[in-house]
């Protein structure tokens, strides 16, 4: 017989989040910011999802300090638009079936493509590590949608307004 019997791989756990948000027919408007001690950098680990709407999200950080963000944003048929902090160091991933992938131009000036196609993005926003050096704490955002746009961009430098389509204009003026 073996010695190894009953020795297990070791999985890693998904860290439990620190907020989470649920709808399944409505849209969702975060603003999120995270505290901390000033000896502590300060983490969220956040996620939302919705079956039918829209998610916005704004990461909104701290004066003198660097946060890290754990995000993870679902939408089966949505529009998702995500505005990082200054700040950001780290990840995004983008991923929709039919819809579009846009950066906005403040963010996409500081951004590094590492994958991309017509489906999906992974890229690397704010200056990263050099390799080998000491491995810092990096912000890691997911976006994921299967019929919707998904809109990324750097708070205080962009702006997103939604454009009205003709049809919504003449709901408007009926509904007075």
């Amino acid at each position: 017989m073996s010695e190894i019997k009953g020795r297990r791989k070791k999985r890693k756990l998904k860290s439990i989040p620190d907020a989470v948000f649920r709808s399944r027919r409505g849209n969702i408007s975060l603003d999120l910011a995270t505290t901390g001690y000033a000896n502590e950098v300060a983490k969220a680990c956040i996620q939302a999802s919705t079956k039918s709407g829209d998610i916005s999200l704004n990461l909104i950080s701290g004066a003198s300090t660097k946060p890290r963000f754990d995000v993870e944003v679902n939408t089966r048929s949505g529009t998702i638009i995500l505005f990082v902090p200054p700040t950001f160091c780290g990840a995004i991933q983008l991923h929709t079936r039919t819809g579009d992938l846009n950066f906005l131009p403040g963010i996409a000036s500081g951004i590094q493509v590492v994958k991309s196609s017509d489906t999906e993005y992974l890229v690397l926003v704010g200056k990263q590590q050099p390799v080998g050096s000491q491995q810092a704490l990096a912000d890691f955002c997911r976006l994921r949608t299967r019929t919707g746009n998904i809109i990324v961009g750097e708070r205080g430098k962009d702006t997103y307004v939604k454009s009205t389509s003709v049809w919504e204009k003449l709901a408007g003026l009926f509904r007075g």
